[in-house]
């Protein structure tokens, strides 16, 4: 089983700790898709449909998350794929529409990977976590 998760972030390190979490933590295989802004986040969510999960930054260049959601959104084609917005933006208003935008959970940079990756299986079902020591 391969789960497909594209990952919407302008920081090549955080690209870096979202592949090693997968690496580490998940049961089967995770192809990553890359995107660094929000437009290229579209462009490849319509090349590549069969994405199980968004992981959304909102702080990007050339469209920001919060833009990428409001595009998102406008498609009912990918409704059903859920987003977790993982920002350095933890005012209340920034979360607030991250979710009103339809993001199904909100994670505050800096985060424990373990706890994201708990997250992240919530909203992606069949992705299981590795067991302890393997």
């Amino acid at each position: 089983m391969t789960t497909k998760i594209l990952i919407a972030d302008d920081s090549r390190f955080i690209h870096r700790v979202f592949e090693g979490m997968f690496e580490r933590y998940a049961l089967h295989v995770c192809e990553l898709v890359h995107a660094h802004d929000g437009q290229q986040a579209l462009s490849a969510l319509a090349q590549q449909p069969d994405v199980d999960l968004i992981l959304l930054d909102i702080n990007m260049p050339v469209m920001n998350g919060l833009e990428f959601l409001e595009e998102w959104g406008r498609s009912s084609f990918y409704a059903d794929i859920p987003v977790v917005v993982v920002s350095t933006s933890s005012f209340e208003d920034g979360v607030q529409k991250g979710l009103a935008a339809g993001a199904r959970d909100y994670v505050v940079k800096p985060f424990e990977v373990d706890a994201l990756f708990d997250i992240v299986s919530r909203h992606v079902p069949g992705l299981e976590r590795r067991p302890e020591g393997t």
